[in-house]
């Protein structure tokens, strides 16, 4: 039963008094109704932080598909034209990682940045 059908029923319902239940269910109705608000502004707010996320992640993964792309476009020609084989791929990529580990990181790092400029956060 709604605010308005309790307070309709209650006043029906009372005897006959000086008692006036419309002050109560009014102050009980502004306080649902600012409840109410609340909620729904959260629920908003999620909202946006929800599309937020979702647009960084339809961002990550076309960014994702093209990295994948083109390191097995890469692997392929290595394997076909310079005739690396599996055990030379993982011998040579330890020897980068391990030369390049910094600026890996910094590289992921700006990717991530702008990823996330791109996306509203």
């Amino acid at each position: 039963m709604g605010t308005m059908e309790g307070f309709l029923l209650g006043n029906a319902l009372a005897p006959q008094s000086d008692y006036d239940s419309g002050p109560i269910w009014q102050a009980r109705a502004a306080r649902e109704q600012r409840t109410a608000l609340a909620w729904k502004a959260e629920a908003e707010k999620l909202s946006e932080e929800l599309d937020k996320e979702h647009k960084r992640f339809l961002i990550e993964r076309r960014e994702r598909r093209s990295y994948m792309r083109g390191w097995a476009v890469r692997g392929q020609v290595l394997r076909e034209m310079c005739g690396y084989d599996k055990d030379r791929m993982v011998a040579d990529s330890d020897v980068i990682e391990e030369k390049y580990k910094e600026k890996f990181t910094e590289m992921a790092n700006e990717k991530d940045a702008e990823i996330d400029q791109r996306s509203g956060f």
